[in-house]
């Protein structure tokens, strides 16, 4: 028997928003999901991590409308240090399944790339911590391609789920 962990909206963990005195009050859930990853990954036979979107909250910062220029205050503001609290969440511990040399993949959500003003759906955000550089050097990355009609990229990834190769489309 072989194992593939999926984990699906994190953007919950990570939300500023829902911060208690300053703290990711929730921080801690996704830290223990890694931990049980790590921890299982030879008694469970775990060859591959999915995680298949909407990884952050508030995904990238968006151009603000004028009442959001001078200040990040009102509750439809979502500055770039805000949003870059969430991604340094869920980034500190899918790093760590890096360092253990885990094969994962992960998909951007709706909430990690957000089409505004015409701007790219694949924009800020999720490009700016898994460029397809970033992504080229993680195991089992096969290759980004970028659609010329949308904007959006799909990678591809290769891992073995036993004898047997898995390819991921994400």
């Amino acid at each position: 028997c072989r194992t593939v962990v999926v984990f699906g909206d994190t953007q919950d963990i990570a939300d500023y928003e829902s911060k208690v005195d300053g703290q990711f009050s929730r921080s801690p859930w996704l830290e223990a999901m890694v931990d049980w990853v790590i921890d299982n990954r030879v008694s469970e036979n775990i060859d591959f991590v999915l995680q298949v979107g909407d990884i952050t909250e508030h995904g990238w910062w968006l151009p603000m409308s004028p009442g959001c220029l001078n200040g990040c205050d009102a509750a439809s503001c979502h500055c770039p240090s805000e949003v870059a609290e969430e991604w340094s969440i869920f980034n500190a511990q899918f790093q760590r399944l890096e360092t253990e040399g885990i094969p994962f993949a992960i998909v951007p959500g709706n909430h990690d790339n957000i089409r505004s003003q015409g701007g790219p759906l694949d924009g800020p955000g999720f490009f700016d911590y898994y460029s397809p550089t970033h992504l080229a050097a993680l195991p089992g990355y096969l290759e980004s391609k970028t659609s010329a009609a949308s904007d959006c990229t799909a990678t591809a990834w290769q891992f073995s789920l036993g004898p047997e190769p898995v390819i991921v489309l994400a």
